[in-house]
C-alpha cells in the first residue's frame, strides 16, 4: 500500500470515530473491508487512530532516495575548480547528506586535492623567467658539469613551525603537558642565520651568524662564505674546473666585490643576466632546507640555548648522507628547461 492509500484509509475512520464516538473497532473493520483494504492494515489503522497519534507517517529510515544524474552533474559543477566548496556546503545546498556528496564526486573521479605553495609573480618576473632560463640552460648548466648551490635560513629555538610539530595524539588532550597541548610563540624569537652550499659530491661546511638581528651582508658573504668554505669546498670537490656556481638574486650575492673576487679567482658561476628572478621550485637546496630542519627539530626537539643549536645542527649535517644530496640536484638542467618550455607553474617541477 502506497502513502497515499495509508493516508485515506486513517483519514476515513479518523472521521467516523469523529462522528460517531461509541463506535466499535469492529463496525470500523467492517466499514473500512468494503473499500478493500486488508484486515491487518485496517486494524493498525484503528489502534493508530484510538491512540492519537499522526495521520502521517513517520520518517523511514531504509534505501535513500534517488539521486538523478542532472543533479550530480550540477553537484560536481558546484565543486570543480572553486574554493569554498566543502563537501558539507554542497551536502546544505542539495539538501543530501555529506557521504552522498563524496560518492558522487567519487564516481565522477573528481578527488579534492591540497593548494600548493608558490612564488608570488609579477608580469616583470613571468616575462624574464623564460628568457634566462633559455640563457641558464644553454651557456652555464652543462651536462658534464656539476651545479653548486647557496643559500641561508633561519633557525629558531622553537619547532613549532616545522611541519612536523603541528600536530600530536592523545587519548585526552585535556591531561596533556602544556608545552605538547600549546604551540608556543614569541613575538621575536631568538634564531641563528645558517649559510651552507651543496652540490651532488657533498655538502660545505657550514657559516653560523649566532645573532638573531644580524642578516647576510656582503662583507660576511665574502669573507665568510665565498672567500673561506666556498673555496674550500671547490678545491675539495670539484677542484677540476666542472662545475657552475648557481646562486640566487640576493643582493649581497651579486655584490661588486664578491663578483671581483669569483672573477679574479676564477670560479664559474651564473651571470647575473642569466639568473632566473623567484625559481625555488627549479632550486634543490630549497628542498635541502626542509629536511634539515625536519631532522633538527625531530620529536619536538627545541633549543635551550643559541649554543645548544648550533651544536644541534652541526650533528645532523654531519648525519645527512651523500645519496640524499645527489637525489636532490640531480635533474637540475630538466627543471630549468621546463621553466623556459613550459612557465614556472608546470606540474612537471611543482610536487
Amino acid at each position: 500500500m502506497n502513502k497515499e492509500n495509508r493516508l485515506c484509509l486513517r483519514s476515513s475512520i479518523k472521521r467516523l470515530v469523529d462522528q460517531q464516538p461509541e463506535v466499535t473497532n469492529f463496525e470500523l473493520f467492517l466499514a473500512m473491508k468494503k473499500q478493500g483494504f486488508a484486515k491487518s492494515t485496517i486494524y493498525k489503522a484503528i489502534h493508530r487512530i484510538r491512540n492519537g497519534e499522526s495521520l502521517m507517517d513517520k520518517p523511514r529510515s531504509g534505501r535513500p532516495r534517488t539521486i538523478l544524474s542532472p543533479v550530480k552533474a550540477k553537484i560536481v559543477r558546484a565543486v570543480e575548480n572553486k574554493l569554498g566548496k566543502g563537501a558539507r556546503a554542497v551536502a546544505k545546498l542539495f539538501e543530501i547528506s555529506q557521504r552522498s556528496v563524496v560518492r558522487i564526486l567519487e564516481e565522477k573521479n573528481a578527488s579534492y586535492r591540497k593548494r600548493k605553495k608558490v612564488p608570488k609573480y609579477t608580469d616583470k618576473q613571468l616575462q624574464d623567467i623564460p628568457t634566462k632560463a633559455r640563457r641558464l640552460y644553454r651557456y652555464d648548466l652543462k651536462p658534464d658539469h656539476f651545479v653548486i648551490m647557496d643559500d641561508e635560513k633561519y633557525f629558531t629555538f622553537s619547532s613549532a613551525e616545522d611541519p612536523m610539530n603541528f600536530g600530536f595524539w592523545s587519548r585526552d588532550h585535556q591531561s596533556a603537558p602544556d608545552h605538547i597541548k600549546y604551540k608556543q610563540k614569541e613575538k621575536f624569537p631568538q634564531k641563528v642565520l645558517v649559510w651552507v652550499a651543496i652540490s651532488e659530491r657533498g655538502i660545505s661546511e657550514p657559516f653560523i651568524i649566532r645573532r638573531s638581528s644580524v642578516s647576510m651582508d656582503k662583507e660576511n658573504y665574502l669573507k665568510e662564505c665565498i672567500q673561506t668554505r666556498l673555496q674550500r669546498f671547490i678545491n675539495k670537490f670539484h677542484d677540476d674546473g666542472k662545475y657552475i656556481f648557481w646562486p640566487d638574486l640576493a643582493s649581497c650575492h651579486y655584490a661588486k666585490s664578491v663578483l671581483s673576487y669569483m672573477d679574479d679567482n676564477g670560479f664559474n658561476y651564473v651571470a647575473k643576466e642569466n639568473n632566473p628572478p623567484n625559481v625555488p621550485q627549479a632550486r634543490p637546496i630549497e628542498n635541502f632546507w626542509s629536511i634539515l630542519s625536519s631532522k633538527v627539530y625531530a620529536n619536538g626537539w627545541e633549543a635551550k640555548t643559541v649554543t645548544s643549536l648550533i651544536r644541534r645542527i652541526h650533528f645532523v649535517l654531519r648525519k645527512i648522507e651523500l645519496p640524499l644530496i645527489e637525489s636532490l640536484m640531480r635533474g637540475v638542467r630538466a627543471k630549468v628547461r621546463c621553466l623556459f618550455e613550459e612557465g614556472p607553474l608546470s606540474t612537471k617541477i611543482i610536487k
